[in-house]
């Protein structure tokens, strides 16, 4: 059962923070803010975790994963409460930086935790479970985040959200025996430099395929929203769209372990990127909440079946010991992404619009693809 109950507890807290994003990004419009300035939100929200995810992942190795946990926990809880008590534009600056790094010490945290757990051969369903959880989040959050801004208002929203968040911290705080401890680092006279991990082909090549994953699911949470009130479409029309999104990934997710072993893991994630690249091909076509739903399945798809995959093939890949680092190393490389994509896109969809931006994505994660497919398939 102790799978089950790191994903639960994955589950709650992740419907805290991410539907605090989209709350976060709804009242950022409601108080007028541009696409610039909401680019620049998003982009703070993984400011802090691009720097601290890999001294993090080499924490979690040496004190174990219980302490770091809690304190990521405690700090999403904390960033919503803060929205909540401080409704305004400003507050957001300092919420976002405390819900992404809060965040991450639980996400570095609970994926070296889940690496560990069983045997190698129980690893990808155990990462499957989790991403379960995540995804059961990612569909509930946004649809909570919806529904309650509409009906309460975006203060009373962030503070529903921020109860949310404290389940899991008021677990943890009481029974930390919940989370079992990762094996600890042993050679602690000799350390190897972050140089070594990313002269490992296979892994360096995991790296870059999971950090272009996870930066079109950035760029859609962050994009989708904007775009969908440019249409004309309600909190609670966005929400339900956002939520199609985590659907798909849920669906597919499931069916993960009987993909990997049909298809293979490098055939699987450069099948996703390919994915990727036609839903955002699809998204400047779609006018109604029926298309946008359409094509955010298609695209949840694509990243559901991705991530997993790249969690068991780093954490296979990485020196004994090490694994915690490798994690770190994964979501600063996400999170670099995270930084620059919002920024970007953000200016530039002020500039341009959103048709081009959605263009200009798909044609990176069709070149990726490629590249994926001859890395993964020489």
């Amino acid at each position: 059962m102790t799978i089950y109950i790191i994903a639960l507890l994955g589950f709650l807290l992740h419907c805290g923070f991410g539907g605090g994003r989209v709350t976060i990004s709804l009242f950022a419009i409601g108080e007028g803010a541009s696409a610039a300035t909401i680019g620049v939100l998003m982009s703070l929200l993984a400011l802090f975790p691009t720097l601290l995810a890999i001294p993090l992942g080499r924490l979690t190795d040496r004190i174990g994963v219980r302490k770091p946990a809690l304190i990521g926990c405690f700090g999403v809880m904390l960033a919503l409460a803060l929205s909540a008590a401080v409704p305004a534009l400003g507050t957001l600056f300092v919420a976002v930086l405390l819900l992404g790094t809060s965040f991450t010490f639980f996400q570095v945290s609970i994926t070296n935790l889940v690496g560990s757990l069983g045997e190698p051969q129980d690893r990808t369903r155990n990462y499957s479970v989790l991403s379960l959880g995540f995804a059961s989040a990612s569909f509930l959050g946004p649809l909570i985040a919806g529904f309650a801004i509409d009906g309460l208002g975006h203060r009373w929203t962030f503070a529903v959200l921020a109860v949310i968040a404290a389940l899991p911290f008021a677990t943890l705080l009481v029974r930390p025996s919940t989370l079992p401890e990762v094996a600890r680092r042993q050679d602690t006279k000799q350390r190897s430099s972050l140089i070594d991990l990313l002269r490992m082909p296979k892994l360096r090549d995991t790296f870059i395929v999971g950090g272009v994953l996870s930066s079109a699911w950035d760029l859609y949470q962050f994009l989708l929203p904007i775009y969908a009130h440019s249409l004309g479409l309600s909190a609670s029309v966005i929400g339900m769209v956002l939520s199609s999104f985590a659907v798909a990934i849920f669906a597919v997710r499931a069916s993960i372990p009987a993909l990997s072993r049909r298809f293979g893991e490098g055939e699987l994630i450069t099948a996703a990127i390919f994915v990727c690249g036609l839903a955002f091909v699809m998204f400047p076509w779609c006018t109604n909440a029926w298309l946008l739903a359409l094509a955010s399945i298609v695209l949840g798809f694509g990243v559901g079946a991705g991530q997993p995959i790249a969690l068991t093939l780093i954490y296979n890949h990485a020196p004994a010991g090490r694994q915690g680092e490798a994690t770190g190393v994964r979501v600063s490389v996400n999170h670099m992404a995270h930084v620059a994509v919002p920024l970007f896109f953000g200016t530039m969809g002020t500039a341009l619009g959103y048709g081009p931006i959605f263009l200009i994505n798909a044609a990176v994660l069709m070149l990726c693809s490629y590249v994926s497919k001859r890395s993964y398939m020489r």
